[in-house]
């Protein structure tokens, strides 16, 4: 649906005894839990499959069942519970159901019609300083004040627009070149 996202494929949760495993699988784990949405994905196909993931499924999780096209007793819908998605990679059945649930799973709204989307987080980070510099106007009273958040903010724009002031130009090359050592 057009939604700028990110798909991280992690490692699988099981238990190991491997201590290479163990880290997979807590790196996954806290990854997942940085996320907006989780998709756990079982083999519709294996009955013991629902059971696998069944302590997984929660809010901000949509669970998948891949495999569907194999006609296993899966397939009939038994050991699948209520809300899973039933799919299968092969053939590409249920992923347009699948998308539904991801773009609803993610609360998004149409944006405005005049409304811009920042996909990029220098981006947004820029647009963030320049909300504050002009917020602190606010408060000023002295003109060369004003003057000076001002001046920072079309200068935060600046980085966004791709506007280079031979000043910024300059900080890099001291900062990162080592010049004049």
């Amino acid at each position: 649906d057009g939604l700028p996202v990110t798909f991280a494929d992690t490692a699988g949760l099981r238990e190991s005894a491997d201590d290479i495993e163990q880290e997979g699988v807590r790196r996954a784990r806290a990854h997942g839990a940085q996320s907006d949405l989780r998709i756990v994905v079982f083999d519709g196909s294996d009955p013991r499959g629902a059971d696998a993931v069944a302590g997984l499924a929660g809010p901000g999780t949509i669970v998948v069942a891949n495999k569907m096209d194999l006609g296993t007793a899966a397939a009939s819908g038994s050991g699948i519970g209520p809300g899973v998605v039933a799919l299968s990679a092969l053939t590409g059945d249920g992923l347009d159901v699948l998308q539904r649930r991801v773009v609803a799973g993610l609360n998004y709204t149409e944006p405005a019609e005049n409304s811009v989307r920042l996909t990029r987080a220098r981006h947004r980070d820029a647009l963030t300083d320049c909300h504050g510099c002009l917020a602190r106007v606010e408060g000023l009273r002295q003109a060369d004040l004003v003057a000076e958040e001002v001046r920072l903010a079309v200068r935060t724009l600046g980085r966004i627009l791709g506007v280079v002031d031979v000043e910024d130009l300059l900080d890099i090359v001291f900062r990162d070149f080592c010049i004049g050592k």
